[in-house]
């Protein structure tokens, strides 16, 4: 059977319709892979270690690893890196997080925590910087006051005004 034979079996000739698949989906099963080989089953753990742990802990840790006795699911041990500076300060925390871990597991899962120092990478986006206002010049002023000069709505136009000026700041 050749690759055009096989083409046209297609119901409703599928091929050339393409369809767009979930992204999720597959970023979801690639990112599990690198999960399990790091003992996390689920990676929920990982993304969701801000609301585990709560903010302030998630931006100096991160969960590294999660190692069960062979063959079970029950008793593991919970490696996190964590900031040398906030190391201690995850220590006084250690039961806290571990009861918080077990119930986003719902049982049992974690029995022990074992604390490494070394940098952490933050999942939080670098933010920008926003580019400072610069002064209008006359002319400009005056060709955004004509661009709303139809509008009868007064606070529309004063808003639409005070956009304006700050798109044409900005350029």
């Amino acid at each position: 059977m050749t690759r055009s034979d096989y083409r046209q079996r297609l119901p409703g000739n599928l091929y050339s319709q393409p369809h767009a698949r979930q992204l999720g989906g597959l970023v979801q099963r690639i990112g599990d892979k690198s999960f399990r080989r790091r003992g996390f089953v689920h990676g929920q753990i990982v993304t969701q270690w801000a609301d585990i742990v709560g903010t302030s802990l998630a931006s100096v840790s991160t969960p590294e690893r999660l190692r069960f006795p062979s063959g079970k699911k029950r008793g593991g041990t919970l490696m996190i890196r964590a900031e040398s500076a906030a190391a201690l300060e995850l220590q006084h925390y250690l039961t806290v997080i571990l009861d918080r871990v077990n119930v986003y597991f719902g049982y049992r899962a974690v029995e022990k925590i074992s604390i490494r120092q070394g940098p952490v990478a933050s999942l939080q986006p670098a933010r920008r910087q926003t580019p400072r206002a610069r002064p209008l010049a006359p002319q400009q002023k005056k060709a955004v006051a004509n661009a709303a000069k139809h509008i009868q709505n007064q606070q529309l136009k004063d808003a639409l005004e005070r956009l304006g000026v700050a798109v044409m700041q900005r350029q």
